[in-house]
């Protein structure tokens, strides 16, 4: 499973924001919501690209955890497991709860690289999302 990121973006308008879909650094399609937007990057076959950053609950970053956001919206996070059986595997979590329907496919598990576990997270949010 290759399939590409595309971004969305929010485009602020006085009537109402609208959600843009670029892919390649062109505009595919326009949505009135987050969630048509990354509907319609599941209908191409592809995964959102989230932002991720360095985990830090305030005492500054945790090593090897970060968490994932789509506008501004906590989806998921990834963490590399540093003991036990499944050391130095990766555990991923898609964990949005606004729009998504979780059982459409498991929302979490483990993965043998940090970026196959980011991977997961998005195509995993991409599969569940829906318009309400």
């Amino acid at each position: 499973m290759n399939e590409p990121r595309i971004t969305i973006r929010l485009r602020y308008e006085p009537t109402g924001n609208r959600y843009q879909v670029v892919r390649d650094g062109s505009i595919a399609s326009d949505h009135p919501t987050k969630e048509a937007a990354a509907i319609a990057i599941r209908e191409m076959g592809s995964r959102v690209a989230a932002e991720w950053e360095r985990t830090d609950f305030g005492r500054g970053p945790v090593p090897a955890d970060f968490c994932a956001t789509l506008l501004g919206e906590g989806i998921g996070r990834i963490m590399k497991v540093q003991h036990g059986p499944r050391e130095n595997e990766w555990t991923w979590a898609m964990n949005a709860h606004r729009n998504v329907n979780a059982f459409k496919t498991a929302t979490h598990g483990h993965a043998d690289s940090k970026e196959e576990a980011a991977r997961m997270v998005e195509w995993v949010y991409t599969q569940c999302v829906e318009d309400r």
